[in-house]
């Protein structure tokens, strides 16, 4: 006799309750509500579905700021599934992926409202989910290579994050870095500092090639003479967009006489962000001239022309090789007097196209000529003829190291051809008879020249020869 109330249970075993919905109609929900969500009324014609949604159906985190997470709930009826947030400013919702939004502790509900075949399913609630705060994603590439002298500008200094927020580069923009690779880095600070982690920083590398500097004005360089290298040529002036040195690029090279081009090398004083450059210059070979030395001459005789004399002697280039040529004099004709003088000779080199002719001097010894016949006793000479072309007449002092004490009669017979006789005062004797004192001398003499010179005539009674 007492009141009855039927409980009805669902495919899982869950307690459902009988009770009216909305339109009058008997129907079945839960006893107990979900965080407040009166449970739904069942209609006694529809099917009963329930939903599976629990942690296992989120994907693992842990949860920040910026990430995502993918719901894979799923109604017992295949019906897809509706989730709505605790907070709607923490998370929001997309394609079965629910994208964290902001910091804090979210619950998220599944919910299926049914259709004409099924009730809507009891909604189920997976809470606590913690979301910290993210990590924002800041994109930095390499940009392209820069010439030095090139200042940092935004083509460089080009970073972006996935929220909005400010840059601090270093180096700073308008720096002008040296070449090679160099680092950059940024720090970038989130405008939402409750959401996102700040400051981050990222880094990059940025390659400065060397640049190219420009020669305004060529240098010129020294004339050489030939068998000199360039490293022997000077250079002077000529300027470049920066400090530098020119040097040739082959100073090892000894170019043959003439004009030629050479090629030149300009050195960069800063090594570091500049590249060497090269031109060219025009260098004068001129010939060389040799080195003369050791010249000597071979004497002669009074009357022999100089061409009689024999030069000898060394010539030598600028690396002491010899210099193949030929010697002579320069008046090959000219009669030296007697005695050592200089005389003027000329070096002339086989190779004439790259050698110079040289002109220098030599002492050439000329010996006075004996044109007489004499003979020796105990290192006294008596001069007994003469052989010589005649006109003044010399008689020396000494012959072959001996003194001239006598002049034999006879000596001079014949010689019509003298006009004078030189005596020196080492002659004792002439004709046999001893030399007259000096008042007595002069006439003793010109008697005896005219003696001495008168050839037989039998025109002439009392002159003959000796």
């Amino acid at each position: 006799g007492g009141a009855y109330q039927t409980f009805a249970l669902d495919a899982s075993g869950a307690l459902l309750a009988l009770g009216l919905n909305e339109g009058g109609q008997l129907g079945i929900g839960s006893t107990n509500p979900v965080n407040g969500v009166p449970a739904p009324i069942v209609e006694a014609n529809k099917l009963i579905q329930t939903i599976r949604f629990t942690t296992n159906q989120i994907s693992a985190g842990p949860y920040f700021v910026g990430s995502g997470a993918v719901l894979s709930g799923s109604a017992s009826s295949g019906l897809p599934l509706v989730y709505t947030f605790s907070d709607t400013n923490l998370a929001s919702f997309s394609s079965n992926t629910v994208i964290f939004r902001g910091t804090g502790i979210l619950a998220i509900t599944a919910r299926q409202g049914g259709d004409a075949t099924y009730n809507a399913a009891l909604p189920v609630t997976v809470s606590n989910i913690a979301v910290a705060k993210g990590t924002p994603a800041i994109t930095w590439s390499d940009p392209a290579p820069i010439t030095f002298g090139t200042a940092l500008t935004g083509a460089q200094l080009n970073a972006t994050a996935s929220t909005l927020g400010t840059f601090a580069y270093s180096p700073a923009a308008g720096t002008v870095l040296n070449a090679g690779t160099n680092l950059l880095s940024v720090v970038f600070t989130a405008a939402d500092t409750g959401n996102y982690l700040s400051p981050l920083t990222n880094t990059m590398s940025l390659v400065v090639n060397k640049a190219t500097p420009t020669i305004t004005v060529a240098p010129t360089v020294s004339a050489i003479s030939y068998g000199q290298t360039l490293a022997a040529s000077a250079f002077t002036g000529g300027t470049a967009s920066v400090g530098g040195n020119f040097a040739f690029v082959t100073p090892s090279t000894a170019p043959s006489v003439g004009t030629s081009t050479q090629g030149v090398t300009f050195t960069p004083t800063d090594t570091t962000n500049y590249n060497p450059v090269t031109t060219t210059v025009s260098v004068t070979v001129n010939k060389a001239t040799p080195f003369l030395s050791g010249i000597t001459a071979t004497g002669i005789t009074q009357g022999q022309a100089l061409s009689a004399s024999t030069i000898t002697g060394t010539a030598k280039d600028a690396a002491g090789a010899d210099v193949a040529g030929s010697w002579s004099f320069q008046n090959p004709s000219n009669t030296p007097s007697v005695g050592t003088n200089d005389q003027g000779v000329t070096f002339t080199p086989d190779d004439s196209a790259n050698y110079e002719t040289v002109s220098t001097t030599v002492a050439v010894t000329v010996t006075a000529r004996i044109d007489f016949t004499y003979t020796t006793n105990n290192g006294e000479v008596t001069i007994t003829g003469y052989t010589g072309s005649g006109g003044n007449l010399v008689i020396p002092g000494t012959i072959e190291g001996n003194p001239v004490t006598s002049i034999g009669g006879g000596a001079f017979l014949g010689l019509s051809s003298l006009t004078s006789v030189t005596i020196p005062d080492s002659v004792t004797s002439i004709g046999g008879s001893p030399r007259k004192r000096p008042d007595e001398y002069r006439g003793f003499c010109v008697l005896w020249l005219r003696q001495l010179v008168q050839r037989h005539d039998p025109e002439q009674p009392g002159h003959h020869s000796e």
